[in-house]
């Protein structure tokens, strides 16, 4: 789980440029296992206003940029057919996997710092 002393869960509010509006929060996990998870969620009002890829783009930035991180990840449930299109896009597929307590097909992306990432930025 996320709820263990060691993990460094850093989470940010995202609003709009033009008003202020929030929209949803997105985060960068460190956990226990040394891996780098990021992820976000959008207010439902929200949600296929482009706002997933803009801040995936961004995350990624920040994470192998300004942190200089290796590597990271993201999981998502295989149905929400919009995030896993953005992931498609911006990250590498690992596997799909069934994940029992939450009874749901997952996918799991990495990207690893390389030449490729820094065409990102």
């Amino acid at each position: 789980g996320y709820y263990t002393s060691k993990k460094d869960f850093r989470v940010w509010a995202i609003e709009t440029i033009q008003n202020d509006v929030f929209v949803g929060t997105c985060a960068l996990i460190h956990n226990d296992a040394e891996e780098n998870e990021i992820g976000y969620r959008f207010r439902q009002a929200n949600w296929g206003n482009g706002f997933g890829k803009e801040i995936t783009i961004g995350l990624i930035k920040y994470c192998f940029k300004a942190l200089q991180l290796k590597s990271m990840f993201a999981d998502v449930d295989a149905l929400n057919v919009a995030s896993v299109s953005i992931l498609d896009q911006t990250m590498d597929f690992v596997r799909e996997y069934y994940i029992e307590e939450e009874n749901c097909t997952a996918r799991e992306y990495r990207l690893e710092r390389n030449y490729t990432t820094h065409l990102l930025m």
